[in-house]
C-alpha cells in the first residue's frame, strides 16, 4: 500500500476503507499501545484466529451477546502466520477528513517547489 507507515518499531499503519489497519507482531502491537495482550486471538477466553471488540473494550461476536457492526472504535484482530492485523473502525468525521486530505495531496501533485522546499497548498 502506498500509505503504509511505520508508527512504532515493527508496527505498520495503513488506511483501509473507513478504518486504520495496523500490522505487526504481538509484542510490537502491545508495545505501541494498539492492543492489549488479553485482546489477542489465542489468549485464554478468545478465539484462535480472530477477535472483535466493541469501542468500550468488551469482546463481541458469537455467543457474547455483544454486536458492534461498524461502530467507530470497533477493533477486529486477525492472526496469521506473519503476526497480527488490527482493523480499527473510524468515525464518519475522521473518514471525511482523511478523504479530504488525500484529495488535497492528489490535487497538488507533483508538489510545487518554493524556495527549494515542497509547498503544499493550503498549508502555508
Amino acid at each position: 500500500m502506498l500509505d503504509r507507515v511505520e508508527i512504532h518499531p515493527g508496527v505498520f499503519r495503513s488506511s483501509g476503507y473507513g478504518s486504520m489497519v495496523y500490522r505487526g507482531t504481538a509484542e510490537a502491537l502491545v508495545a505501541a499501545g494498539v492492543v492489549e495482550q488479553s485482546e489477542l486471538p489465542g489468549q485464554p477466553g478468545n478465539p484462535k484466529t480472530m477477535c472483535t471488540f466493541t469501542p468500550d473494550g468488551r469482546r463481541a461476536g458469537r455467543g457474547t451477546g455483544n454486536y458492534c457492526g461498524a461502530e467507530p472504535g470497533r477493533k477486529r484482530i486477525f492472526k496469521d502466520r506473519n503476526g497480527f492485523t488490527v482493523d480499527v473502525q473510524l468515525s464518519l468525521d475522521l473518514i471525511a477528513a482523511a478523504e479530504a486530505a488525500k484529495a488535497r495531496l492528489q490535487a497538488c501533485w507533483p508538489f510545487p517547489l518554493v524556495g527549494g522546499m515542497a509547498f503544499l497548498q493550503g498549508n502555508a
